[in-house]
């Protein structure tokens, strides 16, 4: 699994912004120390920049929208491909009690494409 890209919620929305173009992802969670608190979504920083780019020296929490699930490692792969067939857009990985990784559509799609 990929490293997990993450922003405290108390950092700029500057550096949620800069791994979001860096990386060319649409969602980065947003921690209050090592618990998950919220979401950020490239489309809301976007349009929040494009009214304000006095927006980026706010903390990522002022613009975060609720936590991705959480799932253990150990869960099914049909649980998970359940919950991002309900629409979510990802969900994070918690492994030996810290949330470690991040499972997108894309990611389940690759997985099963590779399968066959």
């Amino acid at each position: 699994m990929p490293r997990l890209l993450s922003v405290q919620s108390t950092e700029p929305l500057r550096a949620a912004l800069s791994l979001i173009e860096q990386y060319d992802v649409n969602q980065i969670p947003v921690f209050r120390d090592s618990e998950v608190v919220g979401t950020l979504f490239d489309s809301d920083v976007l349009r929040a920049v494009l009214q304000d780019s006095a927006v980026l020296e706010r903390p990522a929490e002022s613009l975060m929208a609720a936590p991705l699930p959480v799932v253990t490692s150990d869960v099914p792969v049909g649980e998970v491909t359940r919950l991002l067939a309900t629409g979510t857009p990802a969900v994070l990985v918690r492994h030996g009690g810290l949330v470690s990784g991040i499972l997108t559509r894309f990611d389940m799609l690759q997985f099963i494409v590779g399968e066959r």
